[in-house]
Order: structure tokens, then C-alpha cells, then sequence
């Protein structure tokens, strides 16, 4: 028998994706006509987010196994498109971005094999924020120093000062930064009198150990100190005046206990061993995230503790204060608050008030800034400790500001400035009155496992 093959005729009409197609064609061309309109309708949502940071969310494709996203900036000179990596979800969080600066993305898809890919969808433009600082006033202090004071930008991890100062002709040196600081007021105490200085600020947050900085304010603020002219003060009489009332002087800033008594030390040998720190852990019922750090270098609580004195041990700090820390910020690692587990975040840095805080790429890399930092807070000696960019809040205001586990709470640290029972400027880790207290119940605990 001689088999008739008939053509199949297909009318399609796909409302608001293309034009109607109509004639003899085969099903696949259909499928494929289908796919392509489609694709061309689907839009990556860019949206940006805490410190110019861009969240990219797409919708899932059936064929995809691996998405490959792409990245143009829409002012460089080159215009290439630059590949930020893989990924097999349907979100990317790009937070190599420039502040004030616009951006395109776009995704590439491929199957089994990864060398065989095709553009799936597109961004439309989004420029993130500016985040510059807004520089309120810089004043002489009553010490004749410059003091900034400049407006807080909103998840900003620290704050660089530059300063600039006149030369002959109506001309300024080169900006140069001089310090860092995680406050908005900062005083400049190397400034010398009878010379013009120009100050600015800049905002800026750190991932992966490299700055991501906001924009400058074109508009900068000066000043001149003057030399102050000494006061001669003449000697009292000694003769006692009758009925003389005695003065009251009051202190300006609230006097701590912790600073008559000295307390627990950050720094110095560990006196508790990793499976002390174990045991304790194991015995205060926390279950530990090890699907979440078994791809970030700590499987177990064992690796956890042994990496924990390790990085301790490099520093001279004392691992039972950073172990007690960990517990106390984390809730033994079940990461009850803004904080999640996965920002391998064990301290609760750069976290305030629905702040998620600061991300670490692994669990050795989270703990070491926590550790340098504390380590910042303890020494006093500068050549013991230097910003290598793995202390993502380093600021050498902090140096020698609390040495001692009791000096950790702000409002208990001496070198906490008060103004009308109100805190100007504090040092310390937390606000809370009894975090030291907590921090010294938990390390008491974990040298008696």
C-alpha cells in the first residue's frame, strides 16, 4: 500500500507576541516561533538595594540548567559586556556595583553543555545611588582641633576623611585620606594652626576586601584654626573669705565603674582548648548550621572551634572571648535576628536595627574581621596592627578603646563621650548595659566545660 503524506496546516494566533502566522508549517516551527516571541517579552526586575548594591530576579526557563549573567555599564568608554558569573537559581545579588552609576543586565542560558548558550532576557537601566555624605560643619573643638560632623548614609559600612590643605596662588594640595571612621563626627587632631584645610567625606562599603565608595560632595567645607593666646591666671589669695560657699563641680561625661576596675583582657593566651568550646556548644543544645558552612570551609562545630582558635592564636586574642561572642550574637548559631547564617556574620557587624550587616564569603574570612576587630578595640601599640582589608570596619579611632571585656558595652566604656546624659560618641560593641555581663557569664561557662 503507497502511504499519502499530507502536510499539516496550522492557524496560530498568539494575542499581543507576534503577528498571526498562517500557511503550511510544522509543529516544531511553531514550538520555536512560540519561544523566541516569548523570550523576547521577559525582563529581568533590577532593582537596587541597601548601598547601591543590585538584587536581579528573573523568571525560570524550562530548558535552562545554568544562567550566565552579564553586566554593561552604559557610560565606559569600552561598552563590553562583563561576566559577573553562573548561577542555577533564578536571582543573582550583584554587589560589585558603583554608586551613581548605570547599569544594563542581561542573561545567557545553556543546557547540558555549557559552551552552547543564547541570550535569554534583559534589565532595563537602573543607576544606583549616589550615597553622598552631606557635610553639616566643621568647627574648632574647645581643644582647638577641627571637628566634622557629617549626615549618616544609610547602610554605609565606614566613612573615609580627606583633607586638602591651601598652598600659594590660591592652590590645594593633593586630597589625601586620613583616616577612617564608623561614626559622623570626627576630630581631626594632626591639623596645625594658621592653615587653611578643605575636608570632605565619602561613604563607602566593603565585599571581598575592596571599597565600593559613594559619590563626592562638590561642595566642601574649610577652615582656619587660630592660635589660641594663653590665659595668665592669677594665684588665689590664701586668705579664706568668710561665709564662703564651696563650688560643686559636675562631671560632663558619665565616669564608668569599668574604669576604676580593670577587667577580663581580649588579648593574651587562650584559656580554654577547642574541645572545651566544643563540649559547651554541644551541651547548650544549639544545633549547628553545618548544611549551611559545609561548603564554607567548617562542616562541623569541631572545624568551627579548631578554625576559631587557630585565627585566635595568629592575633594573641583569647579564643574563649571570641567563642563567648559568637554565641552571644548568634543564639549558638541559630541566628534568631537581622542577621542570617549564611553572611558566615558572627558578631553582629555593621548590623543595626533591621541592617542585615556585613557578608562574608566563608566561615574563616567572617571570623578573622570579628577577631581583628577585637583586636583593633584591645591593643594600644599601632604596629601590632595594621588595615590589611580583612577588618572590613578598621578604624584607628577604635585603637586601645577597649581593652577589657567590660569596656565592650558603650555605655559602661570610659572613653564614651556624653553630652546631657545623651551619648555624643561612643566605644564599645554594643549599647547594651549588660553585654559585657553576658559576654563574662557565657565566658565563665565555657571554661567550666
Amino acid at each position: 500500500m503507497l502511504a499519502i503524506v499530507m502536510p499539516i496546516v496550522f492557524i496560530v494566533t498568539v494575542v499581543g507576541v507576534f503577528t498571526t502566522v498562517r500557511g503550511m508549517i510544522n509543529a516544531n516551527q511553531i514550538v520555536e516561533k512560540v519561544e523566541v516571541a516569548i523570550k523576547k517579552d521577559i525582563e529581568i526586575q533590577a532593582k537596587s538595594k541597601d548601598f547601591g548594591e543590585v538584587m536581579l530576579v528573573w523568571p525560570k526557563s524550562e530548558k535552562a540548567k545554568t544562567y550566565f549573567v552579564e553586566r554593561l555599564e552604559k557610560e565606559a568608554s569600552d561598552q563590553e559586556w562583563e561576566s559577573l558569573g553562573e548561577t542555577q537559581a533564578c536571582y543573582w545579588h550583584d554587589k560589585t556595583t558603583q554608586c551613581g552609576t548605570e547599569y544594563e543586565y542581561r542573561l545567557l542560558i545553556a543546557g547540558e553543555d555549557k559552551d552552547q548558550t543564547e541570550e535569554y532576557a534583559k534589565s532595563k537601566p537602573i543607576k544606583t545611588p549616589e550615597n553622598i555624605v552631606k557635610l553639616i560643619s566643621v568647627k574648632a573643638s574647645k581643644s582647638n582641633f577641627p571637628v566634622l560632623e557629617w549626615e549618616k548614609v544609610n547602610y554605609a559600612h565606614n566613612y573615609a576623611i580627606y583633607r586638602r590643605e591651601a598652598k600659594k596662588k590660591k592652590t590645594f594640595s593633593k586630597w589625601k585620606e586620613i583616616d577612617t571612621s564608623d561614626q559622623t563626627e570626627y576630630e581631626d587632631t594632626s591639623a596645625k594652626v594658621k592653615i587653611k584645610y578643605e575636608y570632605k567625606v565619602t561613604a563607602y562599603r566593603t565585599y571581598e576586601k575592596i571599597r565600593y565608595s559613594g559619590l563626592d560632595e562638590k561642595k566642601f567645607k574649610s577652615i582656619i584654626l587660630k592660635k589660641i593666646k594663653k590665659k595668665v591666671i592669677k594665684k588665689a589669695s590664701k586668705k579664706k573669705k568668710k561665709n564662703s560657699k564651696k563650688k560643686t563641680y559636675v562631671a560632663k561625661t558619665r565616669v564608668s565603674s569599668a574604669k576604676a576596675k580593670k577587667g577580663y583582657k581580649i588579648l593574651g593566651n587562650s584559656g580554654v582548648t577547642v574541645d572545651q568550646m566544643v563540649r559547651f556548644y554541644n551541651k547548650s543544645g544549639g544545633k549547628y548550621p553545618s548544611d549551611v558552612y559545609k561548603d564554607k570551609g567548617a562542616a562541623t562545630i569541631e572545624d568551627f572551634c579548631k578554625l576559631l582558635y587557630e585565627i585566635c592564636d595568629k592575633n594573641g586574642v583569647r579564643c574563649e572571648v571570641v567563642f563567648a561572642q559568637v554565641c552571644l550574637e548568634t543564639g549558638y548559631l541559630k541566628f534568631p535576628g537581622d542577621v542570617d547564617a549564611a553572611q558566615c556574620n558572627f558578631s553582629g557587624l555593621g548590623a543595626t536595627g533591621g541592617v542585615d550587616g556585613m557578608k562574608f564569603k566563608d566561615v574563616e574570612e567572617g571570623l578573622t574581621c570579628q577577631i581583628k576587630h577585637l583586636k583593633l578595640y584591645a591593643t594600644t601599640d599601632p604596629s601590632k596592627i595594621k588595615d590589611d582589608g580583612s577588618d572590613g570596619r578598621y578604624n584607628r579611632s577604635l585603637l586601645g578603646k577597649a581593652p577589657y571585656v567590660e569596656w565592650l558595652s558603650i555605655p559602661n566604656n570610659p572613653n564614651t563621650k556624653w553630652k546631657d546624659g545623651k551619648i555624643v560618641t561612643g566605644y564599645g560593641w554594643a549599647m547594651s548595659e549588660k553585654y559585657a555581663e553576658n559576654m563574662m557569664s557565657l565566658i565563665n561557662r565555657i571554661k567550666a566545660a
